[in-house]
């Protein structure tokens, strides 16, 4: 039987008209939705390292998500925002923040980001968890 790998965050089409189809094909997939999904985690190896430099390299504090900047003042999305920021150590620029409380929110997220080792916001144990489905 065939083995479908996917990342669906990317490839949502993809991933839709994957499931749609009735089949018995193994699907290694997974979803950082919540903590016990795996989502703010990171899989940390016996000499304290992680998954996040082969995956991802090297990457700033913003593009590992420590800073995420509100585009409107959406309070349904803000909330799932501040819920996800929780997780992450993410820190929330709102909508209308005045240049100066921006540039205190990105020196929070970068503080964030060092004190995190300058790994991934997201996490790096899904990487574990969807290696370990490929290989089931």
């Amino acid at each position: 039987s065939a083995c479908w790998i996917s990342f669906p965050g990317k490839f949502a089409a993809g991933w839709d008209a994957l499931v749609a189809e009735l089949h018995g094909d193994s699907v290694a997939c997974v979803f950082l939705s919540t903590p016990e999904s795996g989502l703010g985690r990171h899989h940390t190896f016996e000499d304290g390292s992680c998954y996040c430099k082969d995956i991802y390299g090297e990457r700033d504090f913003q593009t590992f998500g420590y800073l995420v900047k509100m585009k409107e003042l959406d309070s349904d999305k803000l909330k799932r925002e501040q819920e996800k920021a929780k997780l992450t150590n993410a820190v929330i620029v709102p909508a209308n923040a005045t240049p100066e409380m921006e540039e205190m929110c990105r020196q929070e997220a970068k503080r964030n980001w060092e004190m995190n080792g300058k790994r991934a916001a997201w996490g790096c144990q899904w990487f574990h968890v969807w290696k370990e489905k490929v290989h089931e």
